[in-house]
C-alpha cells in the first residue's frame, strides 16, 4: 500500500466527517487489488493516523496546490 494511498483516505474520511457528523469515522481499511493476478494487500488506518495522514501531508499540499495554481492564474 502506498503512502499516497494513505494520505487520500485521510482525505476522504475528513472530508465524510465534515458531511456526516453524527456519523463519524474513527479508522480505516485501505484494500489494494492486484492488477496482473489474484492477490490483494490490506492497511489498517488507526484515527492518529489519519489525523497526521491529513494535517501534515495533505493540507500543506492543498496549498502548494494552490499557490502554485493561483500563480498561474494572474
Amino acid at each position: 500500500v502506498y503512502d499516497s494511498y494513505k494520505v487520500q483516505v485521510a482525505a476522504y474520511v475528513y472530508l465524510y466527517n465534515e458531511i456526516n457528523p453524527v456519523h463519524k469515522i474513527w479508522s480505516a481499511v485501505i484494500v489494494a487489488i492486484a492488477k496482473d493476478k489474484v492477490a490483494y494487500n490490506t492497511y489498517f488506518m488507526n484515527s492518529r493516523e489519519i489525523d497526521d495522514c491529513f494535517t501534515e501531508v495533505f493540507l500543506p499540499a492543498l496549498k502548494i496546490y494552490n499557490f502554485q495554481h493561483q500563480k498561474k492564474e494572474k
